[in-house]
């Protein structure tokens, strides 16, 4: 089960020691008897872990997924063969009275060593503090909330954004189906004589793409093609309408720029709120050295990052190795969309604490302690640990929020679904426009054929003029091409037809009064003989 703590220490300040005594074996090292690898083989060193490294629902250490101090004090505890587990002490973080530098003294005055990580200051080492070598990067540096979405990389097809490939492609398509259509219409009303049509297929689907940028050089002469026109240049216009929009959106909007940090003097020259941990390294740093700047103190790590998130504070002040544990946390990093920025605001190494203490010859502990950590450090073994710790402590998968912003972004352009309803209603028009021309052109041809069918009734037969039908024989081709002429004209060829018959008529009128005349000069002629 989970291991509990020899001793819960609710107040550091009395002057009661649990520290051991390592000179007996430090002068086994010095004449040689043991080696420093070993000088710690069986011994139980009086640990000081923080209530926080702690399960809070059993009080114990968390076997599973402990935190990253123990883990490393398990393996050097492995390497130098001493024992902790069953000798430690818990203790709790600084309240209100107290700061992180007075706790941390009166736990190495009080144990053998402090069970989590501290910064390495001259200020701490001036006070008798002694570092192994560490294990964390305590770096003080800065992380924002970034709330853009847009890369500044260039991007070839970034002109595409403001449309889905979906989108995309249904222009292409209408475009080409449009000047099929258009063709396809002039084909059948000049009934399929080219010397006729308004347009040749490449002419028409050039003419159908150069539409979408606001131009048309269509001239159509019949209602169908005017209705394909009509319609194109009306979906194109709303495509147009839309690109420009959501472009501009895109490039102006999505793009604006957060300030730029640099360093510390940029977030302290625009006035921007920095969240600090109350009584840390940090903090200290801050008012000795800034005493203008803004600070937004937070009683714990975790308080300063969920202050960022609510907008108390532009920027967060804390450490590179916070940050790198805790960047793959949901609770830390929620969606991802916290960044580290700018250059280091203080180069800090950190790890465990002792007190240093000639008496007790505490240095023997701290030698051991590094010489095993070098060696974890060349071997690779720290790497190791650090990996595990954070893959484990991996609650938020950024390449999963990093698809998911991609596809935010894929949502805000306009899709299918948007754009689908005008791009029906040009389909729709184009096949209301090929149906009218095919039956205009069905009605013309059945009205022809009615027409030649009234003229085939009302025509006069042979046998009733036969001059005219001799007339029309004797005057052959050409009389015959003149019929062939005027049965073209079907819409007037009855009209034709009975003015014909009255002319005839009219002529066989004339002939028989050019007989009677004929007599009566013959008449006359024989009178004037006689």
């Amino acid at each position: 089960g989970q291991q509990v703590p020899l001793f819960d220490v609710k107040n550091l300040e009395s002057n009661e020691t649990l520290r051991s005594n390592f000179c007996p074996i430090h002068r086994l090292v010095e004449n040689g008897t043991v080696l420093t690898r070993n000088a710690l083989k069986d011994v139980n060193i009086q640990a000081a872990i923080y209530r926080s490294q702690l399960d809070s629902e059993t009080g114990g250490i968390d076997e599973v997924n402990p935190p990253i101090g123990i883990k490393i004090l398990d393996e050097i505890a492995r390497r130098a063969k001493f024992k902790w587990r069953d000798s430690y002490s818990v203790i709790d973080s600084p309240n209100e009275n107290q700061t992180w530098d007075t706790v941390l003294k009166q736990s190495v005055d009080t144990f053998d060593l402090n069970g989590d990580w501290h910064l390495r200051t001259p200020e701490r080492l001036a006070d008798g503090i002694n570092f192994p070598e560490g294990w964390y990067d305590g770096s003080l540096i800065l992380v924002r909330k970034n709330m853009r979405e847009t890369e500044f990389a260039f991007r070839f097809f970034a002109f595409m954004n403001p449309f889905t490939i979906g989108v995309w492609l249904l222009i292409i398509l209408s475009s080409i189906i449009s000047g099929l259509v258009y063709y396809v219409i002039d084909y059948i009303l000049c009934a399929g004589k080219k010397d006729k049509m308004e347009v040749t297929i490449r002419k028409s689907l050039f003419e159908a793409a150069l539409t979408l940028t606001g131009h048309s050089l269509f001239h159509p002469k019949e209602t169908g093609n005017r209705l394909v026109t009509f319609s194109t240049c009306f979906l194109f216009l709303i495509i147009t309408a839309s690109y420009t929009a959501n472009l501009t959106s895109f490039l102006v909007v999505r793009n604006a720029p957060d300030i730029v940090i640099n360093d510390i003097q940029d977030v302290i020259k625009n006035d921007m709120p920095i969240c600090v941990m109350r009584s840390s390294t940090s903090d200290t740093f801050m008012q000795d050295r800034y005493d203008t700047a803004i600070l937004v103190r937070k009683d714990t790590i975790l308080d300063t990052y969920l202050a960022l998130d609510s907008g108390e504070c532009k920027v967060v002040l804390t450490t590179a190795g916070t940050w790198d544990t805790e960047k793959a946390n949901i609770i830390y990093n929620k969606d991802c969309q916290k960044e580290r920025v700018g250059r280091e605001v203080r180069h800090l190494q950190a790890g465990f604490s002792l007190q240093d203490s000639a008496q007790l010859c505490s240095s023997l502990f701290r030698d051991v302690i590094s010489l095993h950590m070098l060696e974890m450090e060349i071997d690779g073994t720290l790497d190791t640990i650090w990996n595990t710790h954070r893959s484990r402590s991996a609650t938020n998968n950024c390449q999963e929020i990093k698809a998911s912003k991609n596809d935010k972004s894929i949502k805000a352009k306009i899709n299918v679904k948007n754009l689908g309803g005008i791009f029906i209603v040009h389909f729709i028009a184009l096949v209301i426009s090929l149906l009218f021309a095919i039956i205009s052109t069905h009605l013309r041809k059945h009205k022809a054929k009615l027409a030649g069918s009234t003229t085939k009734k009302d025509s006069l037969p042979v046998a009733e003029y036969p001059e005219y039908s001799k007339k029309s024989i004797a005057q052959g081709p050409e009389f015959s091409k003149k019929e062939d002429d005027l049965s073209m004209t079907s819409h007037h060829q009855l009209e034709y037809t009975k003015a014909m018959k009255k002319q005839t008529e009219c002529m066989e009128s004339v002939k028989k009064q050019m007989s009677v005349m004929q007599e009566q000069l013959t008449k006359l002629a024989d009178g004037k003989t006689q």
